[in-house]
């Protein structure tokens, strides 16, 4: 029941310092609101947002992290998180429960290859750091470039690799990696510009994939299959247009619903945006069997448009 948005140009603090409007419902109907800005002075606070339970999660654009978590007293709390490494510039943020993920493209050992640091509390309530890399990471990469956690599994875009990363916490400190790719996804999609996951099921934006036009934009739904793999269903909107940017700027999962956002849609005037829901079938209790005859290597099953605004190839949705 809680809401959180981003004004990056808020002034408060400062020239374009930014803040974060917390909603949450007041027991009339309504929405009560509180604003929260940092202590010191930042830049853009609230370019990306996390949100899990009581905690927040706030990047910048000047290297600078922040958490605000709600008290016992009904105030937030603010903490700021500083990486071990001083060039860190990153402020692509997820949460989930004690888990905080931020990515920094620019970061690693090569011209941006990338870095993801993962905080966690330790015993004594400090944030103690891991810093996760591609296995077979190279200059160029932009390895957390976008970032998502759910519990246990963090996924991680690198759009220079063309690729997405999933990193599974196995309980005993360490993390195995999966990568995945979608199987007609171009060197210029820039597929893994946005990640998201819930559960089983990971969702990838490309920004410029085609769709039934071409640079329209494309997301990616996969979920394991019974080989140990996983399953690819491509979505895209059925009216897209050229640079519509769909699924490329803002993308999110709960359950089995998707919603991606489409900024440069025309339906109400130029470039005034549109948003896309797609309701998929459940997970079944066992995985199902790849599909091989499928173009895109979807699951098994056919589209269920409710009123044809959105499409997959493959793949039982609802979208509306």
């Amino acid at each position: 029941d809680r809401i959180v948005v981003g004004a990056i140009g808020a002034d408060d603090s400062g020239a374009d310092a930014g803040s974060l409007y917390v909603f949450e419902p007041d027991g009339l109907g309504g929405w009560a609101q509180t604003k929260l800005n940092a202590s010191e002075l930042t830049r853009n606070l609230g370019t990306t947002i996390g949100v899990s339970g009581d905690r927040i999660v706030a990047g910048t654009n000047n290297g600078l992290v922040y958490i605000f978590e709600f008290d016992a007293a009904g105030g937030w709390l603010e903490t700021k998180l500083t990486p071990s490494d001083p060039r860190f510039d990153g402020n692509q943020v997820a949460v989930s429960g004690d888990r905080i993920v931020v990515g920094d493209r620019e970061g690693g050992p090569l011209q941006l290859q990338g870095v993801v640091y993962v905080f966690e509390p330790d015993a004594l309530g400090d944030w103690e750091e891991t810093q996760l890399l591609a296995s077979d990471g190279t200059a160029l990469d932009e390895f957390g470039r976008s970032v998502a956690v759910d519990g246990d599994r963090i996924v991680v875009g690198a759009i220079g690799e063309g690729s997405v990363y999933l990193f599974d916490a196995d309980g005993l400190g360490s993390w195995s990696e999966t990568k995945i790719s979608a199987s007609d996804s171009g060197a210029s999609d820039l597929f893994g510009e946005q990640v998201a996951v819930a559960g089983d099921r990971v969702v990838v934006g490309s920004w410029f994939g085609d769709g039934l036009a071409p640079d329209s934009g494309t997301v990616y739904a996969f979920q394991p299959d019974s080989a140990g793999g996983w399953t690819e269903t491509k979505l895209f909107a059925a009216d897209g247009a050229t640079d519509d940017w769909f699924g490329g700027l803002s993308l999110a999962i709960s359950g089995d619903r998707i919603v991606a956002g489409a900024p440069r849609d025309d339906d109400k005037g130029e470039n005034s945006g549109s948003a896309y829901v797609f309701d998929l079938a459940p997970i079944p209790d066992s995985p199902p069997t790849a599909n091989p005859g499928g173009p895109y290597g979807g699951v098994e099953g056919s589209p269920i448009p409710l009123d044809g605004t959105a499409s997959t190839d493959d793949g039982p949705f609802i979208s509306y």
